[in-house]
C-alpha cells in the first residue's frame, strides 16, 4: 500500500481521492474485476445497516445493501458464500461470480473485491489468503490516513489538512495566476453555550455547524474546524466578490438554523482573497483580521 503515500487527498470525506487511488490500485495489481470501498448508513428497522458505494471501480455506483444483521456483529472477514444472503443476492446482481469483503465495523467501512469469472486458462478462480492480507491492509491504510486529516468531532478535515489545501491552492494561484479564497467562521458567544448548557451541548452545536457549513458550500470547497468554534472554508478559483457572497450565504445559513438546546445563534466571518506574493500565513492573518472586525462592530457580519 505504500503505493498510495503522497497521493492527493480530496477535500471532503464523501470523495475522497484516497479511495479512488486505492480501488484502482487493488482492481490493478490483483488483476481482479472490481474493488469498492462501501461505507455504513443506518437505516429502519433499527439495527440494520446499508452498505453504499463511497468509492468503486468496476462497481455500480449505485450498489447497495441493508444488511439483517449489523455490520458490528457480522465477521470481519468474509469470502463469498459467507457473506450474508441479502449481499449475497445484491453482488451476485452485479455480475460477481466471487468475492471478499474485509470490514472495520468501527468506522463503518468495508472494502469489497469482485471476479465475474469463473476461471482463469481452466483453472477455477477463488480469492486467497494473501488476498485477504492485501485487502486487510489496504482498509487500514485508508481508515488510518482519513483519519489522521479529520477532525474527530465535526468529521470535517481538521487544521493539518487545511494546511495542505491551503499550500497546494497558493501553488496553484502561482503558476496560472487563478483566484481562491479563505472564509472564517467563528460562532458567536460561543462561550456562553458551553458555561450554560455544558459541553456536550457545546459539542452538539458544533457538529450542527459543520453540517449547515458542508450543506452550503460547493463540492469543490473544503470545510474543515480550525480550532474550537472556529471553522475554515478554503474556495478554489473564487475570487473576493464570489467568496464574499458564499459568506454571506453561510452566514444567514447558520443564523436560520435551530441548534440544539440553544436555539438559534449566529456567527462573523471573515474573507480573504489570493494577492501576488501571498503565503499562507498572509492570507490566514487577513481573513482573521477581518473576522475580529466583524466581531468588534456588532458580529454577524461578513467583513474582507
Amino acid at each position: 500500500m505504500s503505493l498510495l503515500a503522497g497521493r492527493e487527498l480530496s477535500n471532503r470525506q464523501a470523495d475522497e481521492r484516497l479511495g479512488e487511488h486505492l480501488v484502482a490500485l487493488l482492481v490493478e495489481s490483483l488483476q481482479i474485476d472490481c474493488a469498492a470501498v462501501l461505507t455504513q448508513t443506518n437505516v429502519d428497522p433499527p439495527g440494520a445497516d446499508t452498505l453504499v458505494v463511497a468509492h468503486a471501480l468496476g462497481l455500480d455506483m449505485t450498489f447497495q445493501v441493508t444488511l439483517s444483521v449489523p455490520l458490528s456483529e457480522q465477521p470481519l472477514n468474509m469470502v463469498t458464500e459467507q457473506v450474508p444472503p441479502e449481499a449475497r443476492a445484491a453482488l451476485r446482481g452485479q455480475g460477481l461470480r466471487h468475492w471478499l469483503w474485509t470490514a472495520s465495523p468501527r468506522s463503518g467501512i468495508v472494502l469489497l473485491l469482485g471476479q465475474r469469472r469463473e476461471q482463469v486458462q481452466g483453472l477455477p478462480l477463488c480469492f486467497e489468503e494473501d488476498d485477504l492480507a492485501i485487502a486487510e491492509a489496504g482498509l487500514c491504510f485508508f481508515e488510518a490516513t482519513r483519519l489522521s486529516v479529520t477532525d474527530h468531532l465535526t468529521e470535517l478535515v481538521n487544521r493539518t489538512r487545511l494546511d495542505q489545501v491551503m499550500e497546494e491552492n497558493l501553488m496553484r494561484s502561482r503558476r496560472y495566476a487563478t483566484p481562491f479564497s479563505v472564509i472564517m467562521v467563528d460562532m458567536d458567544h460561543f462561550k456562553l453555550v458551553n458555561d450554560q448548557h455544558g459541553h456536550q451541548v457545546g459539542d452538539e452545536v458544533l457538529v450542527c455547524l459543520a453540517k449547515v457549513l458542508m450543506n452550503n458550500t460547493r463540492a469543490v470547497d473544503v470545510v474543515g474546524r480550525w480550532g474550537g468554534e472556529e471553522f475554515m472554508v478554503v474556495a478554489p478559483s473564487t475570487d473576493l466578490a464570489q467568496a464574499v457572497h458564499l459568506a454571506e450565504k453561510l452566514r444567514m445559513a447558520i443564523a436560520n438554523s435551530e441548534l440544539p438546546a440553544v436555539g438559534f445563534k449566529t456567527a462573523s466571518i471573515g474573507v480573504a482573497s489570493y494577492h501576488a506574493g501571498d503565503d499562507r500565513e498572509s492570507m490566514i492573518g487577513r481573513s482573521d483580521a477581518a473576522l475580529y472586525k466583524a466581531k468588534r462592530n456588532g458580529r454577524n457580519q461578513v467583513w474582507y
